[in-house]
């Protein structure tokens, strides 16, 4: 594992409903996809100042 998920997940314990780890995982698929959207705005702005 590497540590960033073992920091995403510390806070995890078997009191939790079943679903939290899958919320957590959840979450930081969806923010590594807007961090791609964001990315992607930033090249094609990088190329319509180009030409």
């Amino acid at each position: 594992m590497d540590a960033e998920f073992i920091t995403a997940t510390a806070g995890y314990d078997n009191s939790q409903p079943s679903g939290y780890l899958l919320d957590v995982l959840d979450r930081r698929a969806l923010n590594l996809l807007e961090s791609i959207a964001n990315i992607q705005k930033y090249l094609v702005s990088l190329i319509n100042i180009e030409y």
